[in-house]
C-alpha cells in the first residue's frame, strides 16, 4: 500500500528456512523473501523472478539514508507505483543531487523504468531492508513449499512453474495420444472413441451440424453413412472420412432426432451405429453453443453464459424478439453473442428474456496475428493448429477480470507455455484484454494455458504443434492478373487466374477478417473459372468500401489484390432512395424498437454513409429511471487502408432517440456522456438526422432524410455525416 494506509501494514513470517553456507554471521534482523518481477533481472548479478533472496531489516527514512559511495540494492516502500509490485520495490539506491533514483537492473527501460524521486518529495520513502544476495538450490536445506490458500492456485515462483509444467505435460501427452483430458473431471473416457455430437457453425456455413467420428474399427465394407432426421432431410458422408477424422453433416435444427445408418447395410444391427444417435433440440428453449479456439460452437448444457466467451444461440420459431439473429431453415434463427466485453443493457435484457444469465468471467484464448500454416486432427477427432518453425506465435487474451473487479493488491493472470524446451511463465497486466507473443518457437508439441490465481476464474488451454516444413512446397507455375479501375479499385470482371490442372484455388474476401467464398479447381488447360465466384466478389465489394480479393493456391502461395471503392454522391443517393422507399413505413411505425430496426434500417443506412455498426458495443446513456425514453448508443466503425494492412477506427457513435428535438433541447449532458470517446455523434430517430459534438450547445442542421433525398440539401447531409464519399 501507499500513502496514509502504508504505515498500518504488518509483516507476518510464513515459517523458517535452514540456510547453509551463508558466508557471514546470522543476526535477528535477517530474513528470506521471494522476489517477484523481472525489473532486477539483468547485470552481473541478476535477481530472477521467483528467486529466494536474503535481506536484512534496516529502516531508514527518505533523505536520512546515505549509502556513501556504494549503490546498494534495497527494499523500498513509498508513495510511488511500481508497474510490477506497487508501492514496494527492490531497486538499486542511487542518490545524486537533486534526486533519488531507484534503478532497475533490467536493460529494458521501456517495460521496467527507473523510479525518480526529487529530494523535496523523498520524505515518504522508507528503506525497509538491504539486499544481501540470492540463494541458490545448494544454499538451503529444502526448497520452501508453495503455500496453498483456499480459492487460490499456485502460480508464483518455482513451485508454480513445476506444478503447471506437470499439468501441461499431462495435457499434451493425452491430447496427442487421443486420450481424455486427465485434469478434466467432467470428461468421461469412451471405450472405443465412437461418438456423435451437435456442433454449431456460422449461418453462412449452414448453422447446425451433426459430427461423427473418428469411427475407428468401422468395417471396411461400409462405404457410405447416412444421417437421417425426423423430417426426411438426410445427409450422406463418406465412411472413409469418418474412420479417420470427425466428419460433419449440415442438418436443419428442426429435423431432430437424428440416427446414423450404413447405406446398403441398413439392417445390420451389429455395426453399433445406434450409439451415434443424437437427440432433438428443444422446440421451446434456446440451445447454447460456446465457441472453442477453432471457432466451432460446442453445445453447453447450462443456462449461464460466461464473460470472455463467444456463443452461438439457436432460437426456435417464436422465441425471442423479432429480428434477433440470422434466419435459418424452418423458422429457426442463429444469434451470435460476443461476451469478450461486458454486454450492453439491451443484450442483457434479450438474454434474460431467453432464460439465460451472464455469470463470472471465463477468459478466452485465441490465435492472433500469425495464422497457422496447417490444421491437423488427433485420433479423437480434436483439431489443432500447426505453425512453421521460426514463425512468431501470438495469442489474444479476452475476458480477464477488469481493473474495477480486482482489489488493489490483486495478482494478474499468467500464460504458462510448455514445450520441448521446458516451461515459461508470462505475466499479464490487469485488465480485460491483452495480446501476448509466445515468440519464435522450436519444433515440437506445445501447450499454453491462461491461469488466474483465483480458482473461481476457469483455466483455458490451447494445444498446438510447431514443425519444420509443415506444409510441403510444390513447384508449379501460377499467375494472377487483374486490371485496375480508374478509381484505384479492382475491376473484378478482368480477374484471370491460372494454376496446374486440377489444382484447387480458394477465393476469399478480406476486410478485417477473412471470409472464404468458394474453391474452384483449374481445368485441364490450367484455367480457373473465375466467373463461378465473381458475383460473390462483386457483392462483397459493393457492400464494403475497403477490402482485398485473396487468391489462395495452398502450397503454391497466395496473392492479395486491393479492391477499394469510393462511391459518388449520385450512387449513394440512388441506393439510399431505394432503401427509403422500401422501408420508410417500417421506420416510422417502429420508432424506438431499435433491435428490430438495427438490421433492417440503421445497418444498411450506415453502410451507405461509410460506416460499420458495431452491434456488440450497444449501450444506453441514461438509466430507465432518469429517462424513460433513453438513448441507445452504438459505435460507428470505419475501415481504412494503412499501407498493405487494413485497420479500423471509431470516429463517431450513433445515438438513437425517439424524440430528436427534445433530446437536443433537454438532454445535452446525456449526449455529452455518450460522446466521451469519440467526441462526435450522429443523432437520429430514424427519419431525421443531425451531427452532435461534445460540449457544443449550438443548434446543428437537422435533415429529414426523405426530403433531403429529393432536394439540393443531400450533398450537405453527406458532407456532414458520411465518411469516404
Amino acid at each position: 500500500m501507499s500513502g496514509e494506509r502504508a504505515p498500518s501494514q504488518r509483516v507476518d513470517p510464513l515459517g523458517w528456512l535452514r540456510v547453509e553456507r551463508l558466508g557471514k554471521p546470522l543476526n535477528r534482523r535477517m530474513f528470506v523473501a521471494r522476489v517477484k518481477g523481472h525489473s532486477m533481472d539483468g547485470g552481473a548479478r541478476p535477481i530472477e523472478d521467483g528467486a529466494w533472496g536474503l535481506f536484512e531489516f534496516c529502516f531508514h527514512e527518505g533523505l536520512a539514508y546515505d549509502e556513501g559511495r556504494d549503490q546498494p540494492i534495497v527494499l523500498v516502500r513509498g508513495e510511488f507505483r511500481d508497474p510490477e509490485t506497487g508501492s514496494y520495490t527492490i531497486k538499486r539506491w542511487d542518490r545524486h543531487a537533486p534526486e533519488i533514483r531507484l534503478v532497475s537492473l533490467n536493460p529494458d527501460k521501456t517495460r521496467f523504468p527507473d523510479i525518480v524521486v526529487p529530494f523535496e518529495a523523498a520524505d515518504p520513502l522508507r528503506v525497509v531492508a538491504s539486499y544481501t544476495r540470492a540463494l541458490g538450490p545448494a544454499d538451503y536445506a529444502r526448497r520452501p513449499k508453495p503455500q496453498r490458500l483456499p480459492g487460490r492456485r499456485v502460480v508464483d515462483g518455482r513451485g508454480g512453474l513445476d506444478e503447471q509444467s506437470a499439468r501441461l505435460e499431462r495435457r499434451i501427452d493425452a491430447f496427442f495420444e487421443g486420450l481424455p483430458n486427465p485434469d478434466d473431471e467432467d470428461e468421461a473416457p469412451s471405450a472405443d472413441g465412437w461418438r456423435s455430437r451437435l456442433v454449431c457453425l456460422g449461418a453462412e456455413a449452414g448453422g447446425l451440424h451433426v459430427e461423427l467420428g473418428p469411427l475407428l474399427g468401422l468395417p471396411p465394407f461400409v462405404k457410405k453413412l447416412r444421417v437421417v432426421g425426423a423430417e426426411d432431410r438426410d445427409a450422406v458422408l463418406l465412411a472413409a472420412n469418418a474412420r479417420l477424422r470427425a466428419a460433419r453433416a449440415p442438418m436443419s435444427p428442426a429435423s431432430g432426432p437424428w440416427r446414423v445408418e450404413a447405406i446398403g447395410f441398413e439392417d445390420e444391427a451389429d455395426l453399433g451405429l445406434d450409439r451415434l444417435a443424437a437427440e432433438a433440440l428443444p422446440g421451446d428453449a434456446v440451445s447454447v453453443f460456446r465457441l472453442d479456439a477453432v471457432g466451432d460452437g460446442q453445445r453447453q448444457a447450462g443456462r449461464t453464459l460466461a464473460l470472455g466467451q463467444v456463443y452461438r444461440l439457436l432460437l426456435p420459431p417464436g422465441l425471442g424478439e423479432e429480428g434477433l439473429g440470422q434466419p435459418l431453415t424452418s423458422g429457426w434463427r442463429l444469434w451470435t453473442v460476443n461476451l469478450t466485453a461486458p454486454p450492453s443493457p439491451l443484450t442483457h435484457a434479450a438474454l434474460q428474456a431467453l432464460g439465460l444469465s451472464v455469470g463470472e468471467a471465463w477468459p478466452r484464448l485465441s490465435w492472433a496475428l500469425t495464422p497457422p500454416v496447417a490444421w491437423r486432427t488427433t485420433a479423437r477427432g480434436e483439431v489443432y493448429p500447426v505453425f512453421e518453425t521460426g514463425a512468431e506465435v501470438a495469442v489474444q487474451v479476452c475476458g480477464l477480470p477488469g481493473d474495477e473487479a480486482e482489489p488493489a493488491d490483486a495478482e494478474p493472470a499468467s500464460v504458462f507455455l510448455r514445450g520441448p524446451t521446458g516451461v515459461e511463465r508470462l505475466t499479464l497486466p490487469l485488465g480485460g484484454e491483452a495480446l501476448v507473443s509466445l515468440g519464435a518457437l522450436s519444433a515440437g508439441r506445445w501447450a499454453c494455458a491462461l491461469i488466474h490465481p483465483q480458482t473461481a476464474v476457469r483455466t483455458t488451454t490451447l494445444v498446438f504443434e510447431v514443425a519444420d516444413a509443415a506444409v510441403p512446397r510444390v513447384d508449379a507455375a501460377w499467375t494472377v492478373s487483374v486490371e485496375t479501375s480508374p478509381d484505384g479499385g479492382v475491376e473484378l470482371s478482368t480477374l484471370v487466374v491460372s494454376a496446374p490442372p486440377g489444382w484447387p484455388v480458394t477465393f476469399s474476401w478480406r476486410a478485417l477478417s477473412v471470409a472464404p467464398l468458394a474453391t474452384v479447381h483449374a481445368d485441364e488447360d490450367g484455367v480457373v473459372e473465375v466467373s463461378k465466384v465473381s458475383q460473390a466478389l462483386v457483392e462483397r465489394a459493393r457492400r464494403v468500401r475497403v477490402g482485398d480479393v485473396l487468391v489462395d493456391l495452398a502450397e503454391l502461395g497466395s496473392e492479395a489484390r486491393p479492391c477499394d471503392r469510393r462511391p459518388t454522391v449520385e450512387q449513394v443517393r440512388a441506393e439510399l432512395s431505394a432503401l427509403w422507399n422500401e422501408r420508410q413505413g417500417l421506420v416510422r411505425a417502429r420508432r424506438g424498437a431499435w433491435l428490430a430496426l438495427i438490421p433492417a434500417w440503421f445497418t444498411p443506412v450506415c453502410a451507405l454513409l461509410g460506416y460499420t455498426l458495431e452491434e456488440r458495443r450497444a449501450t444506453t446513456a441514461h438509466s430507465p429511471d432518469d429517462d424513460p425514453n433513453g438513448l441507445a448508443v452504438w459505435r460507428l466503425l470505419v475501415d481504412e487502408r494503412d499501407g498493405a494492412a487494413l485497420r479500423r477506427r471509431a470516429p463517431r457513435v450513433l445515438v438513437l432517440t425517439e424524440d430528436l428535438d427534445a433530446t437536443l433541447r433537454d438532454r445535452p449532458d446525456a449526449l455529452d456522456r455518450a460522446c466521451t470517446d469519440p467526441r462526435e455523434a450522429i443523432l437520429t430517430d430514424g427519419v431525421r438526422w443531425t451531427l452532435f459534438r461534445r460540449g457544443n450547445r449550438r443548434r446543428q442542421t437537422v435533415w429529414d432524410l426523405g426530403e433531403a433525398l429529393t432536394d439540393d440539401s443531400f450533398e450537405a447531409l453527406l458532407a456532414t455525416l458520411a465518411e469516404g464519399v
